[in-house]
């Protein structure tokens, strides 16, 4: 993104121009109807398109291609890392909307239908380090340190404060883990299994 740039209201899908609502509460209502693992895909992709695109007029069978030119637009190329989270908007809401009004002074919930995602995007990513989010999130990512006789009570303290922030797991989340967990035990009985050998 480039600051002499327009904030792109429109997306451009097979050489047509679709009006879309890319404003943050907009984008985070998609994330959250996504995350109704109880609803057919279809629905989801429907429900999607009528918060974040309610004029877009595409075939059925161009609606998931359709969306993710939305979200390819508003969402740029995403790196698949493999790291831990260390916030979530729907867990977190309270955090941010204290960060942004905070560091900004601006109240998210007035902000609804005015504040463009990039923009939120960019202030999100942003914050200040004395803000409620940034001081949580350093609580769940700062590692523990190894103990000593003089670092007991430090590390209690950010033990409690890890426990009292931590994030929820998701269902996939925690069956990712448990995959992970029985491969560092197999890896670990064939390491036993080689030394015997």
């Amino acid at each position: 993104m480039k600051l002499f740039d327009a904030l792109p209201f429109s997306v451009t899908y097979k050489a047509q121009e679709y009006p879309i609502k890319p404003y943050f509460d907009c984008v985070l209502r998609v994330f959250d109807i996504f995350q109704q693992k109880d609803l057919p895909i279809e629905n989801r992709v429907e429900l999607a398109l009528y918060v974040i695109a309610p004029k877009a007029k595409v075939r059925t069978d161009e609606k998931p291609d359709f969306l993710n030119a939305v979200f390819d637009l508003l969402m740029g190329k995403v790196e698949n890392a493999e790291t831990q989270r260390s916030m979530d908007m729907t867990q977190d809401a309270d955090l941010i909307f204290a960060s942004f009004y905070q560091a900004y002074g601006l109240n998210l919930f007035e902000m609804q239908g005015k504040l463009h995602w990039l923009c939120f995007r960019m202030l999100l990513q942003n914050l200040p380090s004395d803000t409620p989010l940034m001081r949580v999130i350093e609580v769940r990512t700062k590692p523990l340190p190894k103990p000593t006789k003089y670092n007991q009570k430090e590390i209690a303290t950010l033990m409690r404060l890890k426990a009292k922030y931590r994030l929820e797991l998701t269902q996939e989340e925690r069956e990712k883990q448990f995959q992970q967990g029985l491969a560092k035990i197999a890896m670990t009985l064939e390491a036993m299994a080689d030394r015997k050998n």
